[in-house]
């Protein structure tokens, strides 16, 4: 019985977690990211993966605040993370240019995130 007990209570917290809205997820330091070669290779492994075999806990988050990027405008991050993603976005679009093309395959195929944000991007310095 007990271990029923347990099983019900870690399906319970999964699905917590999996429904955190992204405005409470932790923050990250994403100067410190970009700043290290090494942990922007793990974090862009990780936010071009699929499982999450090759993501620490801040590439997870950041993994997530992409895809809400781009699926909505990060409507509901708070606003450091917006600070966080636009600045993000433009690190790679002008530093780390071979990414551009894997991101957009992997979360916006069709372009019309792009299509969509393209002048408020470039406002903010993101090459589109």
């Amino acid at each position: 019985m007990s271990r029923l007990t347990l099983l019900v209570v870690l399906a319970c917290v999964a699905l917590v977690a999996a429904q955190t809205p992204v405005s409470q997820l932790g923050s990250v330091d994403i100067d410190a990211l970009l700043a290290d070669s090494a942990k922007l290779e793990a974090l862009m492994k990780c936010i071009l993966d699929d499982s999450d075999g090759s993501c620490n806990a801040d590439g997870k988050i950041v993994r997530r605040l992409v895809e809400e990027t781009i699926k909505n405008d990060c409507a509901d991050c708070a606003e450091p993370q917006k600070t966080a993603m636009t600045k993000f976005m433009v690190y790679i679009s002008n530093s780390k240019p071979e990414y551009v093309p894997k991101l957009q395959a992997k979360y916006d195929p069709t372009g019309e995130y792009r299509a969509k944000h393209a002048e408020a991007l470039r406002a903010k310095g993101v090459k589109v």
